[in-house]
Order: structure tokens, then sequence, then C-alpha cells
């Protein structure tokens, strides 16, 4: 009942930009963007978010 469509981590392509790597956080991305062009400073806390 594999799943998956690979059979080792290396196999899994990673994006090379950070702000690709998120996965379910779609609403701080775009948080983060928004800060990016306005030149100012996030902090990325590791714990999940919750809105």
């Amino acid at each position: 009942m594999n799943k998956f469509t690979f059979n080792t981590t290396e196999e899994i392509n990673v994006p090379e930009k950070i702000s690709e790597q998120s996965i379910g956080q779609d609403k701080a991305l775009d948080i983060i963007k928004k800060a990016a062009k306005q030149r100012k400073t996030c902090f990325i806390d590791r714990r999940s978010w919750y809105w």
C-alpha cells in the first residue's frame, strides 16, 4: 500500500527558493512577500501559525 511514487528522499525535488519550500502556509507566505516588497524584516518561527 505504498502511496508514494518515490523510493528514497533523494528522488524528491526541492525548490531553490525558500519561500517555495513551505507547505500549507499560504497566508504566511503572502505576508512575507508583502513585507519583502516594503523592505521590512520578518521573523519566521517554526511553530504552526493559526489564523
